[in-house]
């Protein structure tokens, strides 16, 4: 495990899916703005977020303007990742 900079990694993965989340309309919201370190594995949490925020773009609402949001709060010794959209959910 390695200290990893929560914020930035957020930042640096949304800029890499924005061109993605223009096209197809999905506006994302980044409510992680606090400088926030963690312990981790720098690839695996570049590639969760990723995988959340691609999925909500292929998935996004059609029905609706569609949005991602990502947000994290503190729950004790430990930071919480909340990643929400308006998509189309899974039955």
């Amino acid at each position: 495990l390695q200290p990893i900079n929560l914020t930035e990694t957020v930042a640096k993965t949304i800029q890499s899916v924005i061109a993605l989340a223009q096209d197809a309309q999905v506006k994302i919201e980044n409510q992680v703005t606090e400088k926030i370190v963690i312990m981790g594995m720098a690839a695996y949490l570049d590639s969760i977020i990723f995988n959340f925020l691609t999925n909500a773009i292929k998935y996004k609402s059609v029905d609706s303007d569609a949005w991602v949001r990502l947000s994290v709060e503190e729950e004790g010794n430990f930071f919480v990742l909340s990643v929400e959209d308006n998509g189309l959910g899974i039955d």
